[in-house]
């Protein structure tokens, strides 16, 4: 019974520790793009439509755990980027995925799915240091 316990533990304490290094690495990649473009998170701000820089200044502060789909779908447009790259610092293409394919990974639920799918096999790679050490 106790190591049921120690077991579920560890696997909050990972979960835990991803959930920071994926939202520490929102943040930075926000703010490089938006450093790269020459906007101050005023200018960005108004790029997305809000009336002050505080959720952009939280953002970049790494204070939201997650970005929304839509979210990221907002900051992608508004920096020029994609929100693979903002989510998970994927530098993607989508050129090469027929209709179909990218049809599936464009619906909202897919890419949930498909977001859930990374951040469990991000969990087994910290599993997996953890174990190692």
């Amino acid at each position: 019974m106790a190591e049921k316990v120690d077991e579920r533990e560890r696997e909050e304490q990972l979960e835990k520790e991803l959930k920071i290094r994926l939202r520490e690495g929102v943040a930075k990649r926000i703010v490089k793009l938006r450093e790269s473009r020459g906007l101050t998170q005023k200018m960005l701000s108004a790029k997305l439509g809000y009336s002050n820089q505080t959720a952009v200044s939280k953002t970049e502060s790494g204070r939201y755990y997650t970005l929304s789909y839509e979210s990221a779908v907002k900051y992608a447009i508004a920096l020029n980027s994609t929100p693979e790259y903002i989510l998970f610092g994927l530098e993607s293409s989508l050129d090469f995925m027929d209709n179909a394919t990218m049809k599936f990974v464009c619906d909202k639920q897919n890419y949930e799915l498909i977001r859930n799918l990374r951040i469990d096999t991000e969990i087994k790679k910290l599993q997996e240091e953890k174990t190692k050490l």
